[in-house]
């Protein structure tokens, strides 16, 4: 495993979602978070082990309109500020009034493993990260920076959409629920290739991020972003058991094949 990352989707109650919030709601949904910000390195909360774990601390929001050219393309370079948006985030409603109010909170410039985005698809996106295959902390920070963010809300008189049966509401249909994205970067060069390996994650109930296949842009590396396919009617828990087993599943043909046995993926279920 290469890298481990874990992200959940949020909107705030009040906020019309992206495709159709007004230009002057965004800027004011942006001031909200900005303010946010203020809580998060405030000396006072210097003795608070929960903040301290959270990854806010010390962190810096930058407004994409004040990005450089150089730090925007590095940004994505890197896989830390989401991609201007395509024809269809554009016909939905969604890129309108870009790039105002668009922005991205880091809680280290150069190597964060706390990130939120803001008002791209929903109003926010907050990302754990980290090198290798620590599952625990990466969840650890990202449910104690939910849990900080959701305190500055509510002290300013606001909170996040929650629907007694859907649980969070966001843009999308596929982030209802726990709106939990849990992911691993793994290399499965060989796995990668072999007849059905689509259909093997549909059965594991993952899926792989195209942006490491199928790629005409660049050559196959077979290093894969796997994540749980689902977001709804489970809880955080059994979203990233499901993400861990079905990626022990996935090394364990890897290696076989590496061992050179033959493997019909058929059959593995």
């Amino acid at each position: 495993i290469l890298q481990t990352r874990m992200r959940v989707a949020r909107s705030i109650k009040g906020f019309p979602f992206s495709p159709v919030i007004s230009r002057a709601q965004r800027r004011e949904l942006e001031q909200l978070f900005r303010d946010c910000v203020e809580d998060w390195n405030d000396p006072a909360t210097a003795e608070d082990d929960i903040f301290n774990d959270s990854g806010l601390r010390g962190g810096t929001y930058i407004r994409v309109m004040d990005m450089t050219n150089e730090q925007h393309d590095d940004l994505i370079a890197r896989h830390i500020l989401f991609h201007d948006p395509d024809e269809y985030n554009i016909s939905a409603g969604i890129g309108r009034d870009w790039p105002d109010a668009r922005g991205i909170y880091l809680n280290n410039i150069d190597k964060p493993d706390l990130m939120i985005w803001l008002n791209k698809e929903d109003h926010l996106r907050i990302i754990s990260m980290s090198n290798g295959g620590d599952l625990l902390a990466v969840f650890t920070r990202l449910s104690r920076a939910l849990t900080k963010l959701e305190e500055s809300l509510k002290k300013r008189g606001h909170s996040f959409c929650m629907h007694p049966r859907y649980g969070f509401l966001n843009t999308s249909p596929e982030n209802l629920g726990t709106a939990l994205r849990a992911s691993v970067f793994v290399k499965l060069y060989r796995l990668g290739q072999q007849p059905g390996f689509d259909e093997l994650l549909d059965r594991l109930r993952l899926e792989a991020s195209s942006r490491f296949k199928n790629s005409k842009s660049s050559r196959y590396t077979g290093i894969f972003d796997i994540a749980n396919s689902e977001r709804l009617g489970q809880s955080e828990v059994q979203l990233i058991n499901t993400m861990i087993n079905g990626v022990g599943r996935l090394i364990d043909l890897e290696k076989r094949l590496e061992r050179g046995e033959k493997v019909n993926l058929d059959e593995v279920r």
